[in-house]
C-alpha cells in the first residue's frame, strides 16, 4: 500500500505526520451530543419497557453491539426523550474498566431494536455534515488501542470514569468527509476478511478442545484396551468401566485443605512479600499470576500449613468450571512461594491414587456432570470440599493409571501445540488488525484508490 505524496507535522506526539491535505480537530468538534444512559426499573409489561444495552453487550473485536439476549428495562416514555439510540450512534462506556481492559471502549449501535443505553455508558452522536459515524468509530478504536483514553480517567474509589469533557479534547486527523467514507469502506472490508479468519481459527481451537476432552473422558472411563471386558456401575453419570476397575468416593484417596480467610485489608502490593492464591489465579490447567495480591509472613505467624509445595493439586471452588473447562491445576516451583486462600482448595493423594491421574479425572466432563444437578439454576456455582470428596471416580489398579496417564500426556500434549498454534495465529491476525486501523485513520496510508469487491 502506498503512502500520501506529502505530510505534515500533526502537532501530536502520538499521531505523528498526517496527510498534507488533511486537517486536525478536537474531538468535542465532530460530536453533536453526548448523552449519558440510564437503568430504569423492572419490567412492567407497558410501553416504557424497552431494550437497554450494557457494556456486557459490547463486542469489542468487531467494534459493534451483540445480537444475543439483550436486558429489558422499564424506563417512563417521558424519560426516553433523547435517550433512544439511532444505529448511527456510538456507545462510550464511561464507567467500569480495569487495570487491563481501561474505561473508554467504544462501539457503534447499528442495530434495529429500539433501545436506550445503560447509565455505564454514554449515547455519541457525531455531526454527519464533518465527519463519518463509521470513520470516526475507526478512530476511537484507535485511541483506546494506544491508551489515550487513560489520560481522561478518573478514579476515586475502585470503578474508573471516563471524563469525557477531557477526552473530547484529544486531537483527530480529519480527511475530507467523502476521503473518510473511502477510509470507513476499505477497514469495514479488511477487517472483516480478518474477523473472517480469526472466527476459523477459534472454530479450530473449539475442535481440538473438544478433541483433547474426548480423549480425556475416554481414558479415565473406558482405559486404553479396546477389547477389556467392562461392567455397570450403577452411576448414571459414569456408565460402564472395564471390569477390574474399582469405583470409590475420592474422599478414601485424598487430603484436602480450604484456604485460609486471610483477610483483605491486609493484602499488599509488594513482590518480595508471599503471593497470596485466590481463585481468579487458579485457571484452566494453570496458575495465572497477571492479577496478583502479597501477604507479609511474620515469624511464627502459623501460616505454615497454608504454604503451598510443588506437586499440589489446586482447585477453584467458586465457578469451578468455565467454557475452556474445569479450573483445576497443579503448582509448580515458579509458583512458589505462595499461600492458600479461602475458596480455593489444596488437594494430596494417597499412595493408591496417581495425582496426575487424579488430576485428569478432575479436569474431565464426568467432574462436570458430576455437580452440575447441584449447581443447575445458580448464577455462580459453587462447590465444596465435601462434594469432591463424595464424588466418585472410577479407578484402575495404580500401575494402569500411570500408564493412562503417560498416554494423555503425549496425545494432549500435540493437541494443546496445535492450539497454542492457533491461539498464536488469532493474536498475529488482531494485532495486524490494530495496525492497519491505526496506519489507516491517521494517513500513514493512501486508500482512496483501493478497489472494494
Amino acid at each position: 500500500m502506498k503512502r500520501y505524496p506529502a505530510y505534515k507535522d500533526s502537532g501530536v506526539e502520538w499521531i505523528g505526520e498526517i496527510p498534507e491535505h488533511w486537517d486536525s480537530w478536537r474531538i468535542k468538534s465532530i460530536v453533536k451530543n453526548c448523552v449519558n444512559g440510564l437503568w430504569g426499573d423492572d419490567l412492567k409489561g407497558d410501553d416504557g419497557d424497552v431494550v437497554c444495552v450494557r457494556v456486557a453487550d459490547f463486542q469489542y473485536n468487531s467494534l459493534c453491539v451483540s445480537n444475543n439476549n439483550f436486558t429489558i428495562r422499564n424506563i417512563p416514555i417521558d424519560q426516553q426523550n433523547g435517550k433512544i439510540l439511532a444505529p448511527s450512534d456510538l456507545l462510550v462506556e464511561k464507567s467500569g474498566g480495569g487495570e487491563k481492559q481501561p474505561v473508554g471502549r467504544v462501539v457503534k449501535y447499528g442495530r434495529p431494536e429500539k433501545a436506550v443505553c445503560s447509565n455505564f455508558i454514554a449515547k455519541i452522536t457525531t455531526d454527519n455534515k464533518k465527519v463519518d459515524s463509521v470513520f470516526s468509530l475507526y478512530y476511537f478504536s484507535d485511541i483506546y488501542a494506544k491508551r489515550v483514553n487513560t489520560r481522561s480517567i478518573k478514579q476515586t474509589t475502585g470503578i474508573q470514569n471516563l471524563d469525557f469533557y477531557a477526552y473530547s479534547t484529544e486531537k483527530m486527523p480529519i480527511p475530507s468527509k467523502e476521503e473518510q467514507q473511502s477510509i470507513a469502506n476499505f477497514l469495514d472490508h479488511k477487517t472483516r476478511l480478518i474477523d473472517i479468519l480469526i472466527e476459523k481459527k477459534q472454530k479450530q481451537i473449539e475442535l481440538l478442545q473438544e478433541q483433547r476432552t474426548g480423549i480425556i473422558n475416554h481414558a479415565v472411563t473406558k482405559g486404553l484396551n479396546h477389547n477389556v471386558k467392562m461392567k455397570e456401575t450403577g452411576i448414571e453419570w459414569l456408565g460402564e468401566v472395564p471390569e477390574h476397575w474399582k469405583t470409590a468416593k475420592l474422599g478414601y484417596y485424598i487430603s484436602i485443605l480450604s484456604g485460609y480467610a486471610f483477610p483483605s485489608t491486609d493484602f499488599t502490593q509488594n513482590a518480595s512479600d508471599n503471593r497470596l492464591l485466590r481463585g481468579i489465579n487458579v485457571g484452566v490447567s494453570e496458575i495465572r499470576w497477571d492479577d496478583t495480591v502479597y501477604w507479609k509472613r511474620e515469624k511464627d505467624d502459623c501460616y505454615d500449613r497454608f504454604e503451598l509445595k510443588a506437586g499440589t493439586l489446586v482447585a477453584g471452588m467458586d465457578r469451578p468450571w468455565i467454557k475452556k473447562g474445569v479450573r483445576v491445576a497443579i503448582i509448580s516451583e515458579i509458583d512458589l512461594p505462595c499461600l492458600l486462600l479461602q475458596r480455593v482448595v489444596a488437594i494430596n493423594t494417597s499412595k493408591d491414587l496417581v495425582k496426575e491421574y487424579l488430576y485428569r479425572i478432575l479436569s474431565s466432563q464426568l467432574f462436570i456432570d458430576y455437580f452440575t444437578p447441584s449447581t443447575t439454576g445458580v448464577s455462580v456455582p459453587h462447590i465444596s470440599p465435601e462434594q469432591i470428596c463424595n464424588f466418585k471416580i472410577p479407578l484402575p489398579p495404580f500401575n494402569e493409571q500411570q500408564y493412562i496417564v503417560t498416554f494423555l500426556n503425549r496425545e494432549t500434549t500435540k493437541l494443546e501445540n496445535l492450539i497454542d498454534i492457533n491461539i498464536n495465529i488469532i493474536e498475529q491476525l488482531q494485532e495486524y488488525r490494530t495496525t492497519l486501523i491505526s496506519e489507516v485513520v491517521t494517513g500513514k496510508i493512501d486508500v482512496r484508490e483501493e478497489v472494494i469487491p
